[in-house]
């Protein structure tokens, strides 16, 4: 299977200090992988310049097989979408108008038609935010907003999504809803890929981790494997290990004895 997204060893540096160091990974059809790292590892640098948003120092970057930096962007748009980790919205607009720029490359929200409304439709259900669509997006809370914003990401429907901390200022029902509805669209066809902070729920809803450390890929599979205890106490500083409970496995974390 032909990947959706490929980095060939790509580095990135910020204001002259190296954030990504030679990274190379693929994702193909149907995963749902959760990037993980501690503070620092280059987490959002990694999906910002997997969409194309910022330059890379050195390496290639595809998407569906071509080059990610030659794709004009409206092309690119309709090929993946990005939530970012800092979101604000300072204008009281109905929350439905800002899922309508989800839609953008398709024309919506300047000329929406029948697909788009549609569209928009969808993945305010999706999000369990339908209710939400008439409210001035400036009076939503933090919580509220974080599922607007995700059903915008949605909305496009695109082959790909790049979501960073999307499950961040949820409550833990929410967090539960929003993993697994990110595993449902990976396992109808879509990839995702999430920058994580939650490891247990990332073990539980992923089909493959990736754990970045120091800006460059410590480890990289199922969960059971990339998140092995070595690799918890090395990367995390944390003591952890994978239970079975009935046809579940869950990630037990806890404090590092030292």
């Amino acid at each position: 299977m032909k990947p959706i997204l490929e980095l060939d060893r790509v580095s990135v540096a910020l204001s002259e200090r190296a954030v990504l160091n030679n990274v190379s990974c693929a994702a193909v059809e149907g995963e749902f992988i959760g990037l993980v790292g501690p503070n620092g590892a280059g987490k959002s640098t990694l999906l910002r310049a997997a969409a194309g948003l910022i330059a890379a120092a050195s390496g290639m970057r595809s998407l569906s097989g071509k080059n990610l930096d030659k794709l004009p962007p409206r092309e690119r748009a309709r090929r993946l979408a990005y939530l970012p980790q800092m979101r604000p919205v300072y204008w009281g607009v109905p929350a439905r108008a800002i899922v309508a720029l989800g839609r953008f490359a398709f024309g919506a929200p300047l000329t929406e038609g029948e697909q788009d409304a549609a569209a928009i439709d969808r993945a305010l259900a999706d999000c369990a935010a339908a209710h939400l669509a008439d409210r001035p997006a400036s009076t939503l809370s933090g919580g509220e907003l974080a599922r607007i914003h995700l059903a915008r990401a949605l909305a496009g429907e695109t082959p790909l999504l790049l979501a960073d901390e999307p499950i961040a200022a949820l409550d833990p029902e929410h967090q539960f809803s929003v993993m697994a509805l990110l595993r449902q669209k990976a396992d109808a066809g879509r990839t995702v890929i999430a920058a994580l902070h939650d490891l247990p729920l990332a073990a539980r809803y992923c089909t493959r981790i990736i754990v970045l450390n120091a800006g460059a890929i410590a480890a990289d599979g199922a969960p059971e494997t990339a998140l092995a205890p070595d690799l918890l106490r090395d990367v995390f500083r944390v003591d952890g290990a994978m239970e079975r409970h009935g046809e579940e496995t869950a990630l037990r974390l806890g404090l590092m004895q030292r």
